[in-house]
């Protein structure tokens, strides 16, 4: 997807390992052309002052966006006609919960979407969409394949 942009939804898990891996997340996260990140999801723990997720957006070199998951939906719902890409969502939170109203709303937006330029294109042939599971982490990959005239 070399020439496609990238989009991350990541949602850090635990405040120590944000504090603990928070080098990494950023250099990994700013990889990415663009960056949502969600607040983070404690599990067990009690919140550790100064860590959050605007901690790791101040390091990070992507275009990034501190939102709840309510506002990330939205979001995505606005982003109609904003042509392919990649989305990766990741964490191991409750970021699963996004998956599936995610994808209906960018199967919906893909069902809206006219092609960049007509003359080239005359219309969606095909759609794969994978939700890929394990190690708490989820990806979520659509494509849109379009056929020359």
């Amino acid at each position: 997807y070399k020439n496609k942009k990238c989009t991350v939804v990541f949602q850090p898990h635990l405040y120590s390992r944000t504090r603990d891996f928070a080098e990494g997340f950023t250099q990994a996260l700013s990889l990415a052309d663009e960056v949502y990140l969600l607040p983070i999801y404690p599990a067990r723990e009690k919140p550790i002052e100064g860590v959050e997720s605007e901690m790791l957006a101040k390091k990070m070199k992507a275009i990034v966006e501190c939102c709840t998951k309510n506002d990330l939906l939205n979001k995505m719902i606005e982003k109609k006609n904003e042509g392919s890409g990649t989305l990766i969502i990741a964490g191991a939170g409750d970021i699963d919960t996004l998956v599936l109203p995610i994808k209906d709303i960018l199967l919906d937006n893909l069902k809206k979407m006219k092609p960049i330029n007509k003359s080239k294109f005359k219309k969606i042939v095909s759609l794969t969409v994978w939700i890929l599971l394990g190690l708490g982490t989820i990806a979520l990959l659509v494509s849109a394949i379009y056929v020359k005239e």
